[in-house]
Parts: structure tokens; sequence; C-alpha cells
């Protein structure tokens, strides 16, 4: 087995009342993508914590500012597991 590079990112699952804010990805590079839905998010940039990243993300992807609380949870892949940790 190879060697894989590990690229921590965030999402946001945005609930308001009973619904769950999801994004349309428009065309990119990869065609496979295109059209596909997803939640707000992306690659934890050096020196930011996975907090300051979904709020940059967020102010990035959507033009909001974001007030609300937040619910941190990690998974963690490897061939044999996967796993979860806490709040924050």
């Amino acid at each position: 087995m190879r060697n894989q590079k590990r690229v921590n990112v965030v999402a946001a699952v945005i609930k308001h009342s009973n619904e769950i804010l999801a994004v349309q990805r428009g065309t990119g590079k990869f065609e496979y993508l295109s059209g596909k839905f997803e939640f707000p998010g992306g690659k934890i940039e050096q020196g930011e914590s996975p907090k300051e990243a979904v709020v940059r993300e967020i102010r990035e992807e959507l033009c909001q500012e974001f007030h609300g609380p937040l619910f941190h949870s990690r998974a963690s892949r490897s061939p044999s597991s996967v796993t979860r940790s806490g709040r924050s």
C-alpha cells in the first residue's frame, strides 16, 4: 500500500427549522463533481483551527458571517478504522 497524503478539511451542516443547507457545485475542472450538491467547506489552512476554517469557508462560499453554535466532529480514515471525536 502506498503512503497517502492526509488533507484536513471542514464542512458546515447548517440547519434552520427542519431544513438543511446544501450548495450545488458549479462547472469545474472535475466534470464528475459538476452539478453535485455538497455542504459548504474546504481545506484547513496552515495555522488555522477547524473552527476558524469553517467560519472562513462560510464567509467565502456563502458571503455570510457565521455567529451560531458550532459542533465539531473529526473523522479519520485508515485502512482498518474510522474514528470520530468531540465537541468544541
